[in-house]
C-alpha cells in the first residue's frame, strides 16, 4: 500500500509540475475549486481549451488510466459528452479517449482534482469533463 501512495503522490505533484512547466498557454493552468465547492475535494487543477488540448497529446491520461493508477480515479462526464457511458452511469473509454474527446471539442476543458479518499469511497483522483 505504501508503494501504491508514492506513486500517487508522484503521479500528482507531476501533473502540477506539468501545468506550471508546459510551453505556451499550458503555464497558465491556476489551483482552482471544483465549482461549486464539493466537499471532500482537497484541490483542482482547471486546465483551459488550450492547456487540456496539450495534456491529452503527452503521457499524462494514459499515466492516469494504467492499472495501478486506475482504481483510485473516479470520472465525472456531463450529458451530452462524446464519451460513452453505459446506462448504468460507467465511462466505458480508456483515459486517453477521455481527454481527447474534451481536446477535441472547441471548448472542452478538463479539472483535475485530489479527493480526501474516505469521502469518495477511496478513490483519490476526479477527473471531470467540462464541455
Amino acid at each position: 500500500m505504501r508503494v501504491r501512495s508514492v506513486v500517487l503522490g508522484s503521479l500528482a505533484i507531476g501533473v502540477g509540475a506539468l501545468a506550471v512547466l508546459s510551453p505556451g498557454s499550458a503555464g497558465t493552468a491556476q489551483a482552482v475549486e471544483l465549482s461549486p465547492p464539493t466537499p471532500g475535494v482537497i484541490v483542482g487543477l482547471r486546465f483551459n481549451h488550450e492547456e487540456t488540448a496539450f495534456l491529452a497529446n503527452t503521457p499524462i491520461p494514459a499515466a492516469l488510466g494504467i492499472e495501478l493508477v486506475a482504481p483510485s480515479v473516479v470520472v465525472s462526464v456531463p450529458e451530452g459528452s462524446p464519451t460513452p457511458v453505459s446506462p448504468d452511469g460507467y465511462v466505458e473509454a480508456p483515459m486517453t479517449q477521455i481527454w481527447s474527446d474534451m481536446a477535441g471539442l472547441p471548448n472542452g476543458r478538463i479539472t483535475v482534482g485530489v479527493l480526501n479518499p474516505g469521502q469518495f469511497g477511496n478513490k483519490l483522483f476526479i477527473i471531470k469533463q467540462v464541455p
